[in-house]
């Protein structure tokens, strides 16, 4: 029946003959005729009577219009895992989605209120970096991987970064060597700070 009435593989067939379907849909409709998202077909093969209507999905018709969207650009890079709190979050509790301690990455850096601990992240680099034997190439050493890696981290991030290729790695290599530290510290791998 559905090489009959030439439907795709994607549609519903319902067989209409009984009294109800044939008052919706009168004899006189012609074979291929369209109501809306239906394709009605008379079968000859039934002795004409009968009719296949063909309904098109819903999901049938947008699934291109979604597909089109995802091949351009529209979506974000798969590596996208940093994002900005949604602003309708920021309604329930201001405070509970601001940074008030410290900030990883370049969403909240450079904001007032967190410039102390730009100067803890800075001892910890430095107490990263003193333990090698050569400090310096140490300190290059870091530089180094984070720009190899510098285009992979901002496609990490939604939207735009909203500094300079330097500044970005800048800002990397001093939370890295900040975490790193502070977790060796933790596990008391390395001596933790005098108070």
């Amino acid at each position: 029946m559905a090489a009959e009435s030439g439907r795709s593989d994607d549609s519903v067939v319902t067989s209409v003959g009984s009294p109800l379907f044939s008052s919706v849909f009168p004899p006189e409709v012609l074979p291929e005729e369209r109501e809306g998202n239906m394709n009605i077909t008379n079968i000859k093969a039934l002795g004409g009577r009968d009719r296949v209507i063909s309904v098109n999905s819903p999901t049938e018709s947008l699934a291109p219009s979604l597909e089109k969207m995802m091949e351009e650009d529209a979506f974000l890079p798969s590596r996208c895992c940093i994002f900005r709190m949604p602003s309708i979050l920021y309604r329930h509790k201001e405070q509970a989605y601001i940074s008030n301690a410290l900030s990883l990455g370049s969403f909240h850096h450079g904001k007032p209120n967190l410039i102390g601990t730009e100067k803890i992240k800075s001892k910890y680099l430095q107490g990263i970096i003193s333990r090698s034997h050569s400090p310096e190439a140490r300190l290059r050493q870091c530089i180094d991987v984070v720009v190899e890696v510098e285009a992979e981290a901002r496609e990490c991030y939604s939207g735009i970064i909203g500094f300079s290729s330097d500044e970005f790695v800048k800002i990397l290599v001093l939370d890295a060597c900040f975490i790193v530290e502070l977790f060796r510290k933790d596990a008391k791998l390395v001596p933790r700070d005098e108070k």
